[in-house]
């Protein structure tokens, strides 16, 4: 079961290294800040946010989806729980 807080930290480590790129044209010492959080996203990606069944690779929007309704792996078609707490 994938959890809620795993796709928010996710999301939250896209939100900053978005806008540290941003930033970082301005202040070039934040692109170094952009990559750790890149790199942290891409480790909570390839940890938690993979379907429980199968391991197949879902995407970000499609989780923020599932939280809120009923969501089916693209690969081997079974449910995907999100875990609230």
């Amino acid at each position: 079961m994938i959890k809620s807080s795993k796709i928010s930290a996710a999301f939250l480590c896209l939100m900053i290294c978005s806008l540290c790129i941003a930033a970082g044209f301005f202040f070039k010492p934040l692109f170094i800040l952009a990559g750790i959080a890149l790199a942290g996203y891409l480790w909570i990606d390839k940890q938690y946010l993979r379907c429980p069944h199968c391991g197949g690779f879902e995407n970000l929007e499609r989780l923020f989806y599932a939280k809120h309704h009923t969501y089916h792996c693209r690969h081997c078609g079974k449910i995907i729980k999100i875990e609230t707490n």
